[in-house]
C-alpha cells in the first residue's frame, strides 16, 4: 500500500552564506547569479526591472542567459537595485560572470563565422569541380490563348472535323 515517507527539506536560499566559495558554486552564470541576488534582495523580476529601466520580459532573458549583460549596467544600474554595495565579492563574481558571457558569445561567433566560411569554400570548390550540364533549348513560345483566336490556315485544312476555327 501506500508508505508515507518523509522529505528532506531544504534550506531557504536566504540562509545560504555568500562567501567567494559558495559564490563560485552557487552561480555558474550570470543567469544564475542574478537571479539568486535578486530573490535575496527580495524583488520580483518587474520590480528589479523598473529599478534597472527594463522589462520584467528582459530581466527573464538575462536570468535564462538567453540576453547578453551590459557590463556597465551591470555595474551601475544592478549593483544598486541588488544592494551590491556591502558585498563587494557578489559584485565582483557576477561582473565577472558578465564579462564571460560576453567573452563566450563572441568566441561562439567568431566560430560560426568560420564554419560559414569553410561550408562557402566547400561549396565552391564542388561548384568548380562538377561538370555544367548542357543547356536544352527552350520550347517554342506560346500563342496567348486567353481571349484570343487560334490563329490558324483555312477552315478546310484546320482541323479534321472540318469546322471553323
Amino acid at each position: 500500500m501506500c508508505q508515507n515517507r518523509m522529505m528532506p527539506k531544504r534550506a531557504p536560499p536566504s540562509s545560504v552564506a555568500t562567501t567567494a566559495t559558495t559564490a563560485t558554486v552557487l552561480w555558474a552564470t550570470f543567469g544564475e547569479a542574478l537571479k539568486f541576488l535578486r530573490k535575496r534582495a527580495r524583488l520580483t523580476q518587474d520590480e528589479l526591472g523598473r529599478a534597472v529601466g527594463y522589462s520584467r520580459e528582459q530581466i527573464a532573458r538575462l536570468e535564462n542567459n538567453s540576453r547578453l549583460p551590459d557590463l556597465a549596467v551591470v555595474a551601475a544600474l544592478f549593483a544598486p537595485a541588488l544592494n551590491l554595495g556591502d558585498d563587494p565579492t557578489a559584485l565582483t563574481h557576477l561582473l565577472q560572470l558578465a564579462g564571460q558571457a560576453r567573452e563566450s558569445d563572441a568566441d561562439i561567433e567568431i566560430t560560426l563565422t568560420r564554419t560559414v566560411r569553410k561550408r562557402v569554400q566547400i561549396a565552391e570548390v564542388i561548384a568548380m569541380a562538377a561538370p555544367t550540364p548542357a543547356l536544352a533549348p527552350l520550347p517554342a513560345a506560346l500563342f496567348p490563348l486567353v481571349g484570343a483566336r487560334m490563329i490558324c490556315k483555312p477552315p478546310a485544312t484546320c482541323c479534321s472535323t472540318r469546322r471553323a476555327c
